[in-house]
């Protein structure tokens, strides 16, 4: 109803229709209350009066019953029903059970049609009162409501015309009050809005009314203030907006481009007149990015913080042509309407992809790369590392990151590497192959080559360096066992040369040494004879030798010659061809056998109780058999661990230990015996296989011991040897000897 009349264009017909309809029902709600209470009222007076009536005739029928003349109380009777109220009358005499009857009475009662009372008759005899019948009046409803209807229609057509009067009056004071000068209003705006002439209304009156046609008038003045500053501000506007250097556009609530300036015009190819209030911005998007441009454009208008202020989509223009743009929006506040920037970014995004393809080839090949790829800044921190750095050193590149290449070095290498890395860094040239050892991250040294170019700024500032390491710790050994077997092979061509040449001479020396023991210390015949010849006796001889010590100096010339003799066979080791006799045995047996012999060793126990070194086995329980020479492979765990006791000892070692471990791949079975001593240095470590290289003290070691061990393992068993070690962290020896095939076969 409210929305019916708000479409109703006249004022007054709104005015009717919202003044007429509650006057009626406010007439409906009198007439209906009125009606009920006087039916209310009505029946009450008709119940009073017939209660009165009844009261008044049963004391003057009395009489007539008493006597017994029906027809005086018939007539009597007949003379009630005169009365209008009454529309019916019933006396039942008690004596005789007579029953007199006229008018309209109900069958039953009581009847809710009609109205009635009813009475005792009480007759005043001189004995005193006698009961001598009842008396009944009724009166019909119908009757009462006839009268009610007369009385109804007369007071609504008194207040229908009150009504009337009162709507004809407000209609009046309408048209003279508010019509008049509201048409003056109308008028002035209408012309306002045609002929955009704002020109005031002439009205004198000081009621609301004419306040508010005042402030009409008042408001018009500002509005042409306002105009002249508002042609100002869109001149300027304008000129802003088509100068914004991007596609700028205005944005509809229903989608529609209102505005748009002419670098739009050539983003879409498209001129201001084809799209402005024409075209809309759904048209220049691809369809895989519509849908969600439309979500974000329906929660802009709902919400202006739910929808992104920037984000990019793909464009299109006239011919179909696809453009990268970069697109900023935002709502225009106090309105549905949003203003748009759009700037062409396919260039950045094309060269952002060569560059993004350009990224994946590289960080492919890193990848990839078997080498550890890095950079580091000025100040030889690391800034980038690939994640070859897991298998080469056993970091994760993140824990890499922010430390220093010297980090990962001991002190001892990152002294020498950082001069070197001061040259680098002054020089300010590309490096290669520069040899580093580097630490493990469980402390095993690790040589490197290491190669790398400078990085300049734009300014060509050095910013530090990229480069490539490569493992070349595997290689450095091999080269180191090439070497180490040529000199076993020179070693082998000298000792088979020596053979004779030291050898007989020194056997010489011996014999000859023995036999002037013989001569001048025992007592034989022919050493009596030739002493008495001489004019003494052998034990004048005997005590002169002593006195002199010429004794000790033959067993020192003997013993020296047997050492030497020694010295000689090991040698002829490097080059003798025996007939070997291998036998399959368990590595782990004859490593322990070795440790019960190096327990009970007499050489060993005079520098240190072996039995008080800590063993730690660590035995592959699926360790196969080699096939070996026992006797000569003892030998070599034997050198092994008496070198190991002698160095804890020297360096006092507080709880000296060994770590025996055996364990095995497809090929080889591998022995790995390390000690917690001194270590050595990398100069020493490098030469520990030469020949003759010790570093004892003169006289108590040949430097033979580990180069025998290493002639052993690789040229009488196809093994390998070598050793890792470093100052203060203890020296592990690594043999490798291949499986048996008769374990293989199995």
């Amino acid at each position: 109803m409210i929305n019916r009349i708000k479409k109703i264009k006249k004022l007054q017909t709104k005015f009717l229709l919202i003044v007429i309809p509650p006057i009626i029902v406010c007439f409906l709600i009198y007439s209906v209350s009125f009606a009920i209470f006087s039916y209310k009222d009505q029946k009450q007076d008709t119940i009073t009066k017939l209660q009165s009536y009844a009261r008044m005739h049963s004391t003057i029928l009395s009489k007539s019953l008493w006597e017994v003349n029906f027809d005086v109380a018939q007539a009597h009777v007949e003379s009630i029903l005169l009365n209008p109220v009454v529309s019916g009358v019933l006396v039942l005499e008690s004596t005789t059970g007579t029953i007199i009857k006229v008018g309209s009475l109900p069958v039953k009662y009581p009847d809710i049609n009609y109205f009635g009372v009813q009475t005792d008759i009480i007759f005043n005899a001189p004995t005193g009162e006698r009961h001598v019948g009842m008396l009944r009046l009724v009166s019909r409803k119908d009757l009462t409501i006839k009268l009610l209807k007369q009385s109804i229609l007369r007071d609504t057509i008194l207040m229908f015309l009150l009504v009337l009067a009162i709507i004809i009056s407000a209609m009046a004071a309408n048209r003279i009050i508010m019509n008049i000068p509201l048409n003056r209003l109308l008028d002035a705006i209408q012309r306002a809005n045609k002929e955009k002439v704002h020109k005031p209304v002439e009205w004198n009156t000081e009621d609301e009314l004419g306040k508010v046609i005042t402030a009409y008038n008042g408001l018009l003045e500002s509005l042409n203030v306002a105009e002249k500053k508002l042609k100002s501000s869109e001149e300027q506007y304008r000129t802003v907006f088509e100068n914004t250097g991007t596609a700028t556009v205005i944005i509809e609530n229903d989608r529609t481009l209102s505005l748009v300036n002419s670098t739009y015009e050539n983003l879409s190819g498209y001129s201001k007149e084809e799209i402005e209030e024409k075209m809309k911005w759904t048209e220049f998007v691809v369809e895989e990015d519509l849908r969600q441009m439309i979500e974000y454009h329906t929660q802009r208008r709902k919400n202006g913080q739910a929808a992104p202020e920037e984000y990019e989509f793909r464009f299109v223009d006239r011919n179909g042509g696809i453009k990268h743009v970069l697109n900023r929006i935002r709502t225009i506040p106090g309105s549905d309407r949003s203003v748009a920037s759009l700037m062409d970014i396919t260039f950045f995004k094309k060269t952002e992809e060569n560059l993004r393809q350009s990224e994946e080839r590289f960080r492919s090949l890193v990848e990839v790369s078997s080498d550890w790829i890095w950079e580091i800044d000025q100040n030889g921190f690391y800034t980038y590392a690939s994640p070859k750095i897991k298998d080469l050193l056993g970091y994760e590149p993140e824990n890499v990151i922010g430390k220093k290449l010297f980090d990962l070095m001991s002190p001892e290498e990152a002294t020498r590497v950082e001069q070197a890395f001061k040259g680098i860094l002054l020089s300010q040239k590309t490096f290669r192959n520069l040899e580093i050892t580097v630490l493990h991250k469980d402390k095993q040294s690790i040589i490197i080559e290491s190669s790398g170019i400078p990085i300049f700024n734009t300014d060509e500032q050095l910013l530090g360096y990229r480069g490539i390491d490569r493992d070349v710790t595997e290689h450095k050994r091999t080269q180191e066992m090439i070497v180490q077997s040529e000199k076993m092979l020179s070693v082998g061509g000298l000792a088979a040369g020596m053979a004779h040449e030291i050898n007989n001479p020194l056997a010489g020396i011996l014999q000859n040494s023995q036999v002037m023991q013989n001569r001048i210390s025992n007592k034989t015949q022919k050493n009596e004879e030739a002493a008495r010849e001489s004019g003494t006796t052998m034990e004048s001889i005997r005590a002169f030798h002593e006195k002199r010590g010429i004794f000790k100096m033959i067993e020192a010339v003997i013993q020296s010659g047997q050492r030497a003799a020694k010295i000689v066979d090991n040698m002829l080791s490097f080059s003798r061809k025996e007939k070997s006799q291998k036998v399959s045995i368990l590595l782990s047996e004859l490593l322990d056998k070795t440790i019960e012999l190096a327990e009970n060793d007499y050489d060993l126990k005079k520098q240190q109780d072996f039995r008080q070194i800590e063993i730690i086995r660590e035995y592959d329980k699926t360790e196969p058999v080699v096939l070996c020479e026992s006797s000569k492979i003892q030998q070599v765990f034997f050198n092994i661990l008496k070198n190991g006791t002698e160095a804890m000892t020297d360096a006092s070692i507080k709880n000296p230990r060994f770590t025996l471990r055996i364990m095995h791949d497809r090929k080889m079975v591998t022995v790995e015996i390390a000690d917690n001593g001194p270590g050595m240095d990398e100069d020493t470590r490098k030469r520990v296989f030469e020949p003759f290289f010790t570093t004892k003290d003169v006289g108590i070691g040949t430097g033979l011991g580990l180069s025998v061990s290493y002639f052993i393992i690789t040229d009488n068993h196809g093994g390998s040897m070598n050793v890792e070690t470093a100052p203060g962290q203890g020296t592990k020896f690594t043999i490798q000897l291949p499986k048996s095939i008769q374990h293989d076969i199995g």
